[in-house]
């Protein structure tokens, strides 16, 4: 359920702010505004899933050895952890 809440608080707010970007463009109620608000609205999911795929099989040990070479914590998460 705390993996989900990424997902859950974000569309709402990305749901209100479809609906205004919409209402400028006067797109609401039509096929085409209704595809852009769901391939918005779509695309926080998929970023939570690869992430936490990729996360899981990421090895700490790596991370461990470049703080164990004095690297800080932003150096270690840039050049290890973000590639």
């Amino acid at each position: 359920m705390v993996m989900l809440t990424p997902i859950t608080f974000p569309s709402i707010v990305v749901g209100i702010a479809a609906y205004l970007g919409l209402l400028n463009l006067g797109l609401i109620g039509t096929k085409t505004g209704i595809v852009l608000a769901h391939s918005v609205g779509s695309i926080s999911c998929y970023v939570v899933v690869i992430v936490s795929a990729i996360l899981a099989n990421f090895d700490r040990r790596l991370e461990q050895a470049a703080k164990s070479m004095r690297a800080g914590p932003l150096r270690t998460f840039i050049r290890v952890t973000l590639p």
